[in-house]
């Protein structure tokens, strides 16, 4: 083996240990023609041929880690801000969708739940149609990002819930949204 190109160029220990099988045997093959035995010799031949052809463990076939759950909101996935009478989604509403549809089996997301709120300025009648267009907005796009539809559930709550309490008609941009909350966490 120590003249196989093979095994002087492969990328383990086959030659050192044909090398040294070579040393080893060949010692305890002059003892044996003078009709020795020696039991050191023969010890470290049969060591070093038996590392020489040794062939190593076949690797355990790996199993998956289970998916992390950092990053997974656990209650409120994603809030979507809108300008004031709109019912045009931000421009980062496409990242925040894809990052729903693409999390939503590692992180256990079952359903989710889109409220659409308004600020205090308009109607009350007005607002709360207003917040259900914008919820449909985010809800249509998540479908479209392969989130089932029957896994969306769509609702306005129009001025009655604001984040920043304000007067009756005053326009308060973090009131203007869309907030995507989680339902049925699998596995947490």
């Amino acid at each position: 083996m120590t003249t196989d190109r093979s095994v002087v160029a492969a990328d383990n220990n086959v030659y050192a240990w044909a090398s040294e099988a070579k040393v080893q045997c060949g010692i305890a093959l002059g003892f044996l023609k003078s009709n020795s035995r020696d039991a050191e010799s023969l010890r470290r031949c049969d060591f070093a041929y038996g590392m020489m052809t040794r062939q190593p463990a076949p690797e355990a076939p790996m199993t998956p880690p289970p998916p992390p759950t950092e990053n997974c909101p656990p209650e409120v996935a994603s809030t979507f801000y809108f300008d004031w009478d709109s019912t045009v989604a931000p421009a980062d509403a496409p990242q925040s969708v894809a990052f729903m549809a693409d999390n939503r089996e590692r992180c256990g997301w079952r359903s989710f739940t889109v409220v659409g709120h308004t600020d205090r300025s308009g109607s009350d009648a007005y607002n709360d149609r207003l917040a259900l267009r914008r919820a449909q907005v985010i809800a249509d796009m998540m479908a479209g990002a392969g989130i089932p539809a029957t896994a969306i559930a769509v609702s306005g709550m129009g001025e009655r819930q604001p984040r920043i309490q304000t007067v009756d008609g005053e326009r308060t941009p973090e009131n203007r949204r869309v907030e995507v909350e989680v339902n049925g966490m699998g596995g947490q």
